[in-house]
């Protein structure tokens, strides 16, 4: 980026809860389907806050407890992910192609793997992959839309090529259950409507969102041997 970008990890004060932060240098478009600040919004900041297993139950409102602690950190207009993976184990990547860099941040948990078209059923797994990425490159709604795609694609061919599969219906898994994407680009009048495969954006947003999931895939297998998704996909390496 042409201006740097922070990342922060920590705990709020008075909170358990470990968040990281992302500070962009200027206030940023962002597309997703985030909890706090979903579809298109406008922030300096992208916030994933740790949730663990006591933290939201039947009586609380996700969204109001997601709204609090991004309050507490000093982030209340950020765009908002929450997620079980460890913060301090977030991965990101950062590519350049031709004059575009793209710039991913991703936290990985794949307790939850499945595939698209899987039966819709409930889960008592958790784990979800959260990535946000960012591109130096003024875009058009079209071209979020777009980049949004790529990075989709892109997450996952990671998961597949880590041979995992679906919880549920034992085919190779293409993410997990609830998975959330961020496209954040600079809010300028000059944009390009375009970003797929055969564009510098795209190739920049493909190959960094890929990296960083690919690092996040590979530290939670490392991290669960003895998860039966991961020794599922060992068996199946066997045969």
């Amino acid at each position: 980026m042409k201006r740097e970008s922070s990342i922060i990890t920590g705990h709020a004060v008075d909170a358990t809860q470990p968040f990281l932060l992302w500070t962009f240098p200027e206030p940023m478009k962002t597309l997703s389907w985030a909890l706090q600040g979903g579809g298109l919004h406008t922030t300096q900041n992208i916030a994933w806050i740790q949730v663990g297993p006591y933290d939201l139950t039947i009586q609380t409102c996700p969204r109001e407890f997601l709204q609090q602690r991004l309050k507490n950190i000093g982030a209340a207009d950020a765009l908002g992910f929450m997620t079980s993976a460890r913060i301090e184990h977030y991965s990101r990547a950062s590519v350049t192609v031709g004059e575009v860099t793209a710039l991913a941040v991703a936290t990985v948990g794949l307790g939850n793997a499945l595939r698209a078209g899987d039966p819709s059923r409930p889960s008592r797994r958790v784990g979800t992959i959260n990535c946000a990425c960012l591109i130096d490159q003024a875009l058009t709604l079209e071209g979020m839309l777009e980049a949004m795609v790529i990075s989709a694609e892109a997450k996952t061919a990671a998961v597949l090529e880590s041979g995992l599969r679906s919880a549920i219906s034992g085919e190779p898994a293409t993410g997990t259950g609830t998975d959330c994407h961020a496209i954040a680009c600079p809010d300028r009048e000059l944009q390009v409507a375009y970003a797929g495969k055969h564009t510098d954006a795209g190739a920049a947003i493909g190959a960094a969102v890929f990296n960083a999931v690919q690092k996040g895939v590979q530290r939670w297998m490392q991290q669960h041997p003895d998860h039966p998704l991961t020794l599922d996909r060992l068996q199946a390496a066997m045969k």
